[in-house]
C-alpha cells in the first residue's frame, strides 16, 4: 500500500484510505496508542467511508435504517507510538450469512508494515422492527473489491462465555451520557473500555492485547444498570506468559434477571 497523501480517499477498486495519528490522550503512559484507539479509528474509517457514498447512519436514518456493528476480530501486530501517521484502508466484503456486511480495516505506518488488522461484521437494522435486513442494495452504493468476487469470507465461529472458569476480576460501569451515540445506545467503544477496566492496573501496565475477539449481542442505553465478569482457565492467568480471558457483559432486567450483552475472548502479551 501506498503511504503517501496522494493515495488518500476512494480508489477505482473500491477501497477507501486515510491517514490518523494517536494524540496524548489516546496513549497510555507508554506513549503507545491505547487499544480502544484502534476501535475508534476502525469505527470512524467505516462512517467515513460510508457517508462519502450517502449511507452513513445519518442517510440511512432518513429511510428508517441504521447500522450496527456485531462482531469484530482485530488482531494488532505492533501499537502505533504518539503522534505516528497510521494510514488505514477499508473495504466492504459480500455479504454473510444473508444480512451482515463483512468489513475489513488495516493500519500500516510509513514503511508499510502492518499495525493492525480489523475483521468487521456490520447489519443494517429497520427501525420499525429492529430486525436486521437484506443489504445488497446498499452495498450496491459501497461497492467491493473486483477480488471480493472469487473469494468466501470468513470468520471463526464465536465462542460462549464459560461459566465454569474461575473469575480474575469484574467492573461495574455507571452508564454516561458521553457513552452513548448517534443510534441513542451505549457506543460499541465503551464495552472495550470496560473490559479492560475490569483487569487490574498493574496487569495493563505489564501487558497488552494482541488479539480480540468481540460481541455485540444486545443493546444497552443509558438507564440500564451492567456488569463486566473477566474470566480465564486458570486463576493464575496474570502471571501467565500469554494469558487468555473471556470476559461478558450482563444487564440488570426489570425481573431481577440477568441477561449476556456482550462477549469478548482476549489475547496478551507482555510488553516489550
Amino acid at each position: 500500500m501506498k503511504t503517501n497523501t496522494d493515495s488518500l480517499g476512494l480508489n477505482k477498486n473500491n477501497i477507501f484510505r486515510e491517514v490518523y495519528l494517536p494524540y496524548t490522550y489516546n496513549c497510555d503512559s507508554h506513549l503507545f496508542a491505547k487499544l480502544d484507539w484502534c476501535f475508534e479509528v476502525v469505527q470512524e474509517i467505516a462512517g467515513y467511508h460510508s457517508s462519502l457514498l450517502k449511507c452513513s447512519i445519518y442517510d440511512l436514518n432518513s429511510q428508517n435504517l441504521t447500522w450496527v456493528i456485531s462482531r469484530e476480530n482485530i488482531e494488532i501486530f505492533k501499537y502505533p507510538k504518539w503522534r505516528e501517521k497510521v494510514f488505514v484502508e477499508t473495504w466492504a466484503e459480500l455479504p454473510f450469512r444473508r444480512v451482515l456486511v463483512p468489513r475489513i480495516i488495516e493500519g500500516k505506518n510509513e514503511r508499510g508494515e502492518l499495525l493492525f488488522r480489523s475483521t468487521t461484521l456490520w447489519a443494517i437494522i429497520d427501525l420499525k422492527t429492529n430486525k436486521p435486513i437484506e443489504p445488497l442494495h446498499i452495498l450496491e452504493k459501497i461497492g467491493v473489491p473486483k477480488e471480493a468476487y472469487n473469494r468466501k469470507f470468513y470468520i471463526k465461529k464465536r465462542e460462549f462465555f464459560n461459566e465454569e472458569n474461575p473469575i480474575i476480576g469484574t467492573s461495574s460501569p455507571i452508564i454516561n451520557y458521553s457513552d452513548t451515540d448517534f443510534n441513542k445506545h451505549v457506543n460499541n467503544i465503551s464495552y472495550i473500555r470496560w473490559v479492560l477496566q475490569s483487569l487490574p492496573n498493574k496487569f495493563r501496565d505489564e501487558y497488552v492485547v494482541k488479539n480480540i475477539d468481540v460481541s455485540w449481542l444486545k443493546q444497552t442505553f443509558i438507564q440500564d444498570k451492567v456488569k463486566m465478569v473477566t474470566n480465564s482457565l486458570t486463576s493464575s492467568a496474570l502471571k501467565e506468559e500469554n494469558p487468555i480471558f473471556q470476559h461478558k457483559l450482563v444487564r440488570e432486567e426489570k425481573d431481577g434477571s440477568q441477561k449476556i450483552v456482550f462477549e469478548a475472548k482476549s489475547f496478551w502479551i507482555k510488553r516489550s
